[in-house]
């Protein structure tokens, strides 16, 4: 509302401009039900899958990797990711997510991770790279799947297979 007055200052009439903002709210909802739907996505698989930032800060945590590595999204968001590997696979990892954010190639590694209660797990990673429009490196995503199960079957295996080669 913007008054009109007259010469003297008293007001005459009043002007109301109006602004329909109703394909803004519809946009906006729309992009609320998308954004919705990504995240239910995110946490409904069962890849273990983190978004880190460029410099490798643990910005989100699916509920896979809750599960798998029993810490919650609160105590690891904000943290390094390369400290939650073990140490000696640290600076193979720091280097792969240094060049990850540099050029954006998707890289491939297989880390042993230490879960909260202390049991090492081997989990193989695959990172990309999240790019804005101007197509420079704003985050880093992993997607993470637990091999430990599959490892020690195959050692099993192996060992079968030796203990019949003797027999």
């Amino acid at each position: 509302l913007t008054p009109i007055r007259d010469d003297d200052g008293a007001v005459e009439n009043v002007m109301l401009l109006m602004d329909d903002i109703t394909e803004r709210v519809r946009l906006g909802e729309e992009v609320r039900r998308a954004e919705r739907h990504l995240a239910s996505v995110v946490e409904s698989a069962n890849d273990l899958i983190v978004s880190l930032d460029a410099a490798g800060a643990v910005m989100t945590w699916n509920s896979a990797a809750e599960r798998v590595l029993w810490f919650t999204p609160r105590e690891v968001v904000r943290r390094q990711f390369v400290d939650l590997v073990s140490e000696a696979d640290r600076p193979h990892l720091q280097v792969l997510l240094t060049e990850l954010a540099r050029e954006g190639k998707v890289q491939e590694i297989e880390t042993r991770m230490w879960a909260k209660g202390g049991q090492e797990l081997l989990i193989s990673w695959r990172f990309s790279a999240m790019r804005e429009e101007g197509g420079r490196v704003v985050a880093l995503v992993g997607v993470g799947r637990d091999l430990t199960e599959k490892r020690h079957l195959e050692l099993q295996l192996i060992q079968s297979a030796k203990m019949a080669a003797l027999g």
